[in-house]
């Protein structure tokens, strides 16, 4: 996720500067404040993050669900390339904002994507 990616670096600043306020000085103990807080407000902010990043960039849809598109959808069927692109995207951020929980026996085989 690219909240995850997003924090490495504040993550790595507090951690450097633990190293240095443990080995060499604890005056250095408060220079890791800041990255905390920034490290933290990322933590929270995930999922608005994570939400923003990939409505500019939506992810690929699995290709069983692009081809049901294909078969099942008639509407997908007649758009433009570029439109089948920009829906598969709308799709794909539906299902990462959507819980979904397939109603089905526990011995049974797993429910499939559509």
């Amino acid at each position: 996720m690219f909240s995850n990616l997003l924090a490495i670096p504040f993550i790595s600043g507090a951690l450097f500067f633990l190293y240095l306020a443990w080995t060499i000085d604890g005056k250095y103990a408060p220079w890791m404040i800041p990255f905390l807080v920034a490290a933290a407000v990322i933590y929270i902010m995930s999922p608005q993050i994570n939400w923003w990043w990939y409505s500019r960039r939506p992810p690929r849809l699995s290709p069983q669900m692009q081809e049901m598109l294909s078969r099942f959808c008639p509407f997908f069927q007649r758009l433009s390339p570029e439109q089948k692109i920009r829906f598969e995207g709308r799709v794909a951020l539906f299902r990462m904002g959507t819980d979904w929980t397939p109603l089905s026996w526990p011995d049974d085989a797993p429910l499939p994507p559509d």
